[in-house]
């Protein structure tokens, strides 16, 4: 019953769909959430600006600035300020509390243990803690990010790591003169790096030092974007290519400001706009806008989720995509019973394999017929979260029993 593909990418896949779903819900700080931290929390981390497109002054650079603090102030209140999961905010407070032991963790959360660790102590040598290189060398940047040290980025051996780290401190410290201080040969690197800091300062000026027109055009659309002004979008120039980067210039700014009468401007990138905007502003109403089937079954799978009702599947045009939007409202909903209502057996039994793996329940999976390669897969995938080989043993093909062991090993060691 062995099938290529079953081991350690096929669970780390399952891992990433189920935070593709979690993200679909909090992808976005709101004005209002977003007032309310800065009336509310701390400076230090509340005016790093929120941008999806730095590294240093992301959603993510705010989050681990909070879980410094925590530690730093053994005050484990400031973990309610995270946007991750309860088990990362319940792991911020324990290591508010004191908690060291990263090692007996999951994979992610023993990440996050030693990068806050490592932020609160400024010591980089609790980075040289992970296993995997890219792991510990983001650790690496993270520390320089925050203390604005450049010379952290110089113990990097990989190349492009280091270049990203510089793009990173250079960004922190609003500081261009570091993006010129980069190799001639890093001519990609220099120009993200002034890309960046052209987003964080908001000046124009600054994409113009950028030689390519792909990158200059880049940046361009990034100020627009920081600035949600679809002006800036027509400074973008060049063949067809550049026209699709307008159109996408236009939609990212249009999905920023939920405008949808900024999708009436847009080509071929009109349905896309329609289906990403639609459903939190419109409702179904603009779904039926859209003139692509499967991108107008996106839209309907998109307020299905929202509203979780499974009665807005049966507007989708294909069997496969009700099925699989019944599946995902299963999912968001948290409502195994939901899977039922699938017909596709293949798909049917994915959605107790991923209601399983969510719900880390090994129970979900014997609703698997035993004659499925599904079931053995649903019970890799809880033992694999769970960090619990004895699941595996559930597994009656011993190769496959002995790949369930391996997994668990390889998801849960960093």
């Amino acid at each position: 019953m062995t099938k290529k593909g079953f081991g350690w990418i096929w669970v780390g896949g399952i891992i990433i769909f189920l935070a593709v779903i979690t993200l679909f819900f909090s992808r976005q700080i709101t004005e209002k959430q977003s007032s309310a931290l800065i009336s509310n929390g701390l400076p230090e981390c509340d005016n790093l600006k929120i941008t999806q497109y730095s590294y240093s002054l992301s959603s993510v650079q705010v989050d681990f600035c909070y879980l410094k603090n925590a530690i730093i102030k053994n005050d484990s209140n400031l973990c309610k300020r995270l946007s991750w999961s309860e088990d990362r905010k319940n792991l911020c407070a324990k290591l508010a509390n004191g908690y060291k032991k990263c090692e007996n963790l999951s994979s992610d959360l023993k990440s996050m243990c030693y990068s806050g660790l490592a932020m609160a102590k400024g010591d980089i040598k609790i980075c040289d803690l992970f296993k995997s290189k890219y792991l510990k060398y983001d650790c690496y940047i993270k520390i320089a990010t925050e203390n604005k040290d450049i010379q952290i980025c110089m113990q990097i051996l990989d190349t492009d790591t280091m270049a990203r780290c510089y793009v990173a401190v250079a960004e922190s410290k609003k500081d261009i003169a570091l993006c010129d201080q980069l190799p001639k040969s890093w001519v990609a690197d220099k120009e993200d790096c002034y890309g960046s800091i052209a987003v964080v300062l908001q000046d124009l000026d600054i994409c113009n030092k950028a030689q390519k027109s792909e990158k200059r055009n880049r940046c361009y659309s990034m100020v627009a974007e920081s600035k949600e002004d679809t002006n800036i979008c027509n400074l973008i120039k060049g063949d067809y290519v550049a026209d699709e980067d307008k159109d996408q210039c236009y939609l990212n700014i249009a999905i920023l400001k939920k405008d949808i009468g900024l999708c009436d401007n847009l080509g071929v990138l009109k349905d896309q706009c329609y289906s990403q905007i639609g459903p939190e502003t419109l409702g179904e109403s603009a779904c039926m806008k859209i003139s692509g089937l499967g991108i107008k079954d996106k839209c309907y799978l998109n307020i299905a989720i929202l509203k979780k009702d499974i009665a807005i599947c049966d507007k989708t045009s294909d069997s496969d995509n009700k099925d699989m939007c019944i599946s995902s409202v299963a999912l968001v909903s948290d409502k195994e019973s939901i899977c039922e209502k699938i017909e596709k057996l293949e798909i049917k039994e994915e959605c107790y394999l991923l209601s399983a793996v969510m719900k880390n329940s090994f129970k979900i999976c014997e609703k698997i017929s035993k004659e499925s390669l599904s079931l053995e897969k649903c019970y890799s995938g809880v033992a694999a979260a769970n960090n619990d080989v004895n699941i595996c043993e559930k597994i009656l093909n011993s190769a496959d029993k002995k790949e369930c062991v391996s997994n668990v090993a390889i998801y849960n060691n960093v």
